[in-house]
């Protein structure tokens, strides 16, 4: 590891900036940016593109997986023609142990690298919800 003999770089007041090491680790170079910030390039994983289908909970209280989509997050609305309630969670959602609680037309957002991270439940048969997975 020649770079841990590799001295960071630091302002006149002692303080280490923001640095890389070079791709030949030869030393360290402070990052530049433009008006004191940093130029920073950011990549988001996930889908490139919007996925929106519809899912029922066929009988209430069995739970049912979303679908395996690769994404940044999931918005699951509950349908305007629900009567009861949408439980929304983990692989364990039921009206007892669940993430929200959605009634006709309320959403939520949920931040997950895969739509397949949701489960859905319903108070009763047959309802269900709308999502978009980005």
């Amino acid at each position: 590891m020649a770079n841990l003999l590799k001295h960071l770089i630091r302002d006149v007041a002692g303080i280490v900036v923001p640095q890389y090491l070079k791709e030949d680790e030869s030393d360290f170079e402070a990052v530049k940016g433009k008006d004191g910030a940093l130029n920073v390039n950011a990549y988001v994983v996930g889908s490139l593109a919007n996925v929106s289908n519809v899912l029922n909970v066929t009988t209430a209280g069995t739970r049912v997986q979303l679908p395996d989509i690769p994404c940044r997050e999931v918005t699951l609305i509950a349908k305007r023609t629900v009567t009861g309630y949408i439980y929304a969670g983990d692989s364990l959602v039921s009206n007892l142990r669940y993430g929200v609680e959605l009634a006709s037309k309320e959403a939520f957002t949920f931040a997950v690298a895969n739509a397949n991270q949701v489960w859905i439940d319903s108070s009763v048969s047959g309802e269900g919800i709308s999502y978009v997975a980005i």
